[in-house]
Parts: C-alpha cells; structure tokens; sequence
C-alpha cells in the first residue's frame, strides 16, 4: 500500500495548501531574509522544524508542507545543522508525503557538513520501491553532494555493482552513469561490465551516458575498443544536472567556513575521439582523498604525471587550474621538462581565471575569498618555480 502511494503523483491533501497561504505570508514578512544571520538563523528554523518533523502524522505534514517551503530562501543561503538535515532527510525517505511533495523537498536538502554515507546507501537501496521522478531527483542531489561524502572505497565497492545492476532503468541511466564515472576505478573496470555496457550501448545508439562511461573504462584499460558508429560528435556527457545546488552548498560551506571541498565537482566529457584524458584518478578520488591531496600525490608515479602533463589541455579549465595548482609532481615535470605549448596554456589559463574572479566571480563572496586564494596558490607557485629552476641550474 505504501508503494502505491509513493509512485503516485497526485496530492490526496492538497486542498490544505490553501489553509496555510496566510500563515505562509505572515511567515515571510515577519522574517526578512536580511534580519538573519549565522548567530540566530538556527532558532528560526528551529520554530520551522517544530511543525515539520519527522515524527508528526502524515496529514499534519502534508499540510504543514506549504509553511516549510516557505523558508526555503532561508535554507538555501544558510544551509541545514546536523540535526535539521536528518531530520528533512527522514521526512523526504518517508511515505508520508507523495513524490512531488518530497521531490520540492531535495532542493532544501542542503547540509552545511558532510553528508553520511549511510544516507546515500538508504537512497540507493530505495530505488526499486521509490517513483522514477523521485529517484531521478535523489541521484542528482547525491552527484551535488558526492565530494562531501563521508565514505570510504570499500563502501564504494558494495555500491558500484548495485548502480551498474540499474543501468536498466531507463529513466535514471543518465544520473547512474554520472555516479558510476565518478566511483569508476580501474579495479572496478571488469570484462562483464565492459561486455555489458556494449550490450546496452547497441540498444541504445543515442544513450550518451552510457557511451562516456565506456570511455572512462576505456580510460584505465586501452585495449577496449569503442567503435566510430557509436560515437556522438561534439556531445556532452556529465553536466551538472544541479547548478543551483551545486551553487547554494559551495556558498553555504563557504559561509560557515567548511568550504575544503568547494568547487571539486568532476567536469564533463566531450564524446570525440580525443577528449577523453587517459588519466583520470584525480577526477575520481574518493572524499576523504580529496582532503589529503598531499598523500594522494605522492601516490602518482611519474608516467602518470607526463600523461596528465601531455592531456591536460583537454581538461575543463577549473581542472587545468587545479592541477597545475595544486599538484607539485606536475610543477616538477613543468619546470624541469618544460613545454613551449603548455606554458603557453598556463598562460591563457591563468589570465581568463584573473578575469574571471575580477569581473564575474560569485556576488555572494563579498570577502573575495576565492580571489584571495587563487592569489596566493599562484604565489607558491610562482615561488617554487623560482627556486626549482635555480637548483636545476646548480645541478
């Protein structure tokens, strides 16, 4: 009976939305947005929670629906506590309201810490009972939040087949390819999956997820062959099928200081023949890598790094960026077998990224945090480029 309910679209209790309009304008011109800060915005949600909590009945949560969204311009900008969000995060896992109730609801699913892993196994082992649209939105909201995840690779390991095993569905297959290209490793590139996806591959000629996810396989095994007939010229794989939350939680860890992982969301592929980098471990890393950049490097040998060097040009500009920034074996490689085109790249790169955070960046990073960051990151480069290229000439 609970499935029936949550694989219809239609409000049985709808006609409550009405009762709390005026409720829903008194709400907002008591509080202005401006009126909020960091020191009181937990109290104010608080008294939202009070009638939006997991543990009411359904009807009393269905009609209090219309009241909550009221306060979704609050959570966007300051996000949800611990407690807030597993709190939202039960009531949208419930069946006590439909999916279009609770698919309004992802959009305010915004953490301000990690997310648990628990929380995206639970999504992932609801997909058979949950409505197609609803697992669509679920999926996309995990790719948003996948570099603050709190996981580990074994974790992954259990999942990665699950995902594969519902590349049937047709309706998700976008939003499960994009997560199987991030989880992919070349311990995950098996002969099964690889004879499968060209299986589902011949089905369907236009599918471009499944054919870029080929290609990321193709990326730690060469002798996979993709034939020319299934490849989709100038097409675009694995946008990001959430700007806006994307946006709302790099601006929300920036406000509350926990922003080390903003801004670390995989780029897409262009599906021609040369487009995608035979390297790409530091696309895929998992959470807790991304936050030890400095381990993960050290674990890049040498060919890695010449073949990350040789390919970077096909790299989406923040990932050119990153790794020229960030990865001290690649300097190494630039400055001591240095590159008349790449630095020519560097340049280019360097000066559209000046432009852009002096001309276009965030509005709401009134500090100009980024700005600052990028300065100094270009600093120590410019620094151990100095000093790199004055030992090599002693030696």
């Amino acid at each position: 009976m609970a499935n029936r309910r949550d694989n219809t679209d239609e409000d049985q209790m709808s006609d409550h939305d009405s009762i709390y309009s005026n409720d829903q304008d008194i709400q907002s011109r008591t509080v202005s947005l401006s009126d909020i800060t960091t020191d009181n915005v937990n109290d104010i949600l608080h008294e939202q929670f009070s009638r939006f909590h997991p543990s009411l009945p359904a009807a009393t949560l269905v009609h209090n629906t219309p009241y909550f969204l009221s306060s979704g311009d609050i959570i966007k900008k300051f996000g949800l506590s611990q407690i807030q969000f597993e709190a939202l995060y039960q009531i949208i896992m419930s069946n006590k309201l439909v999916p279009r109730r609770r698919i309004a609801l992802v959009s305010l699913l915004l953490p301000r810490n990690n997310v648990p892993e628990w929380c995206v196994t639970r999504i992932i082992a609801r997909i058979p009972n949950n409505s197609v649209k609803l697992n669509k939105r679920l999926l996309q909201w995990i790719i948003s939040i996948y570099d603050i995840i709190e996981s580990d690779n074994e974790q992954y390991d259990n999942l990665y087949p699950v995902l594969f095993h519902y590349l049937t569905i047709a309706g998700i297959r976008t939003e499960l390819c994009h997560l199987l290209y991030y989880m992919t490793r070349k311990n995950r590139v098996t002969k099964y999956r690889v004879k499968k996806l060209r299986e589902m591959i011949d089905k369907e000629k236009d599918n471009i997820a499944l054919i870029a996810l080929l290609m990321v396989y193709k990326s730690y095994d060469d002798s996979i062959e993709i034939s020319e007939n299934v490849r989709l010229r100038e097409a675009i794989a694995f946008e990001h099928p959430d700007p806006e939350t994307k946006n709302n939680l790099m601006n929300i860890r920036m406000l509350w200081s926990n922003n080390d992982e903003a801004g670390l969301y995989r780029p897409p592929i262009a599906l021609d023949s040369t487009s995608v980098p035979r390297n790409k471990r530091k696309r895929n890393q998992d959470p807790q890598e991304l936050k030890k950049a400095t381990i993960q490097l050290r674990n890049l040998d040498v060919q890695e790094v010449l073949r990350m060097a040789e390919h970077i040009d096909q790299f989406k500009l923040s990932e050119q960026l990153d790794r020229m920034l960030e990865n001290r074996i690649l300097q190494h490689v630039i400055v001591c077998r240095p590159d008349s085109s790449l630095i020519s790249r560097m340049g280019y790169w360097l000066d559209q990224k000046l432009l852009y955070l002096v001309r276009w960046a965030n509005p709401k990073d009134i500090g100009k945090t980024e700005f600052k960051e990028f300065l100094q990151k270009l600093i120590k480069l410019t620094q151990f480029t100095k000093v790199t290229r004055h030992t090599s000439k002693h030696i």
